[in-house]
This record gives C-alpha cells, sequence and structure tokens, in this order.
C-alpha cells in the first residue's frame, strides 16, 4: 500500500549513511530529516525512531591491527602468544564523528594507546536525533584487543610501558587520595553540623522556657497588691471602727478534769 511504501522509504533513507564517508554530511543530514518525518507520521512505527536515531550507529569503522609489532609488517596473530587490549571513551558531534577521544584502560600501558585512539578518530556514525536535529553523542566506548610478543619488545618500548604504568598509578593514586580528601570532608561536615544541632537545641528550648510570657509579668505585679488586700481584711476582721467599741471576749477557761488535777506528792515511808 502507499502508506507501507513511505515507511519503506524511511528504512530507505537510512541507506544514506554511506553520503557521511564521502563528507557528503548536508545531503545526508537532509535525508535523515525526511526519514524522521516520515516515522512521526506514522505513530505505530515509532519505534524505528529509537533503534535508527536514540543513539549514535557505527557506519564505518577503520580496521585496526590485530598484533602488535614495529614496523606493522604481516607476520600472523598465531607468533604473538601474549594478548593485549585498548580501551577508549569518547563523544560523536552532530556529524557523526569522534571527538574528546581518550584512553581510559590499556595493557600493556601504552604500547597501541596511539594508534587505537588514531583508528577511533576516523570512525564514522550516524548521529543523534532529538526533536528532529542532530545532538552530540557522549559516553561511547570502544575496547580493541590485539595480540604481541613480549620477547620482541626493545628496550625502548619496554622502558615506554613502564613510564606509562608508572604515570598511570600515580595518576590512580591522586584521584584516589583526591576522593579520600573529598569524603573526610564531608564526614567532618556531617559530624560538625551534627554536634552544633546537639548544642544548640536544648540551649535554644532553655531560653525559649525560661523568658517569662506577658501573662506571667502581669500576675507576678498584681501579687503584692493580692497580699496587701488580704492583709487589710484580715485585720479589719478582727478589730471594728469606733471608739465604743467593746473588748472582744475572752474564752473561757477549760475546767479541768480530775485526771488532769495536779497529785500530791509521793514520799516514801521509812
Amino acid at each position: 500500500s502507499k502508506e507501507s511504501h513511505r515507511v519503506v522509504s524511511a528504512y530507505a533513507l537510512i541507506t544514506v549513511d554511506c553520503l557521511l564517508t564521502t563528507n557528503a554530511v548536508r545531503s545526508a543530514s537532509g535525508s535523515y530529516r525526511e526519514a524522521l518525518q516520515i516515522i512521526n507520521e506514522h505513530p505505530e512505527f515509532g519505534h524505528l525512531k529509537e533503534q535508527w536515531f536514540g543513539a549514535p550507529r557505527i557506519v564505518e569503522r577503520e580496521p585496526i591491527e590485530p598484533v602488535y609489532h614495529r614496523n606493522s609488517g604481516g607476520q600472523a596473530a598465531g607468533t604473538y602468544p601474549d594478548r593485549g587490549y585498548v580501551t577508549v571513551t569518547y563523544d560523536t558531534n552532530s556529524v557523526g564523528r569522534p571527538i574528546r577521544v581518550r584512553v581510559i584502560d590499556s595493557q600493556p600501558a601504552g604500547l597501541m594507546d596511539y594508534r587505537v585512539m588514531r583508528k577511533v578518530r576516523r570512525f564514522v556514525y550516524r548521529p543523534q536525533y532529538e526533536n528532529g536535529n542532530p545532538v552530540v553523542g557522549r559516553g561511547l566506548v570502544y575496547r580493541h584487543d590485539y595480540r604481541y610478543d613480549e620477547r620482541r619488545l626493545m628496550d625502548g618500548e619496554k622502558e615506554s610501558i613502564a613510564k606509562q604504568e608508572r604515570a598511570r598509578a600515580k595518576q590512580a593514586a591522586q584521584a584516589q587520595a583526591a576522593r579520600d580528601a573529598e569524603a573526610a570532608k564531608r564526614q567532618a561536615e556531617a559530624t560538625e553540623s551534627f554536634e552544633l544541632a546537639e548544642v544548640s537545641q536544648p540551649v535554644e528550648s532553655a531560653d525559649a522556657n525560661d523568658q517569662p510570657q506577658s501573662g506571667d509579668i502581669e500576675a507576678a505585679a498584681q501579687l503584692p497588691e493580692q497580699a496587701q488586700a488580704v492583709d487589710v481584711v484580715e485585720q479589719a476582721d478582727q478589730v471594728e471602727p469606733g471608739d465604743d467599741a467593746e473588748p472582744a471576749e475572752q474564752p473561757e477557761p477549760l475546767e479541768s478534769s480530775e485526771s488532769d488535777a495536779p497529785q500530791p506528792p509521793v514520799t516514801d515511808i521509812p
């Protein structure tokens, strides 16, 4: 049908990847945008958008020598018993070219680092697209495994490997020291914050509780007046005003019982 033919045409447009290998970047970019437009018109084929343009896709990878030898001759890999590798990381720009290529691991250190980096820079990728525009692809990783013969290495190559290993070990130690220092700093800051919180919390509570409130101040101010009023009332109850006031009646003495009467002294009879 016509609909399926247009989608198939979108798939055919992916074959323009070859234009990138000839530096026909403008033509390739136009074809990619047309393919995205056709896919967007068919939501049922949305998975193709992610599959084709969701990340950088390799178009051309220049081969890297499978063995290491000084003159890049054609000796068979079987004659090189030792194994080595180089792992690099890089980004891709808006036209699919690797940028910021760097080695993150290699063994032996430095033996084929430069060769691998030089080849990786010649890789060609279909760019990653977002919202119809090419964007930078980040964090790509490539590992190249190869063979070599340690017995055939010259003294200069061995010295270069040893130098690279020392430099790498120093960098690793510095990075670890920086991480340890940062962790210690964060731990010290956390401890200091905890101690400050532990000290300041009780002080704030005590200050808040010890401060008199306005109601307490007014109540305390009224206490002397209330005490004075109580004294006046008590005096008024005891003495009536006026000169003709009769003396207060004295309470009659209680009659003492026989048990309370004094007993005669007891004398001893000779």
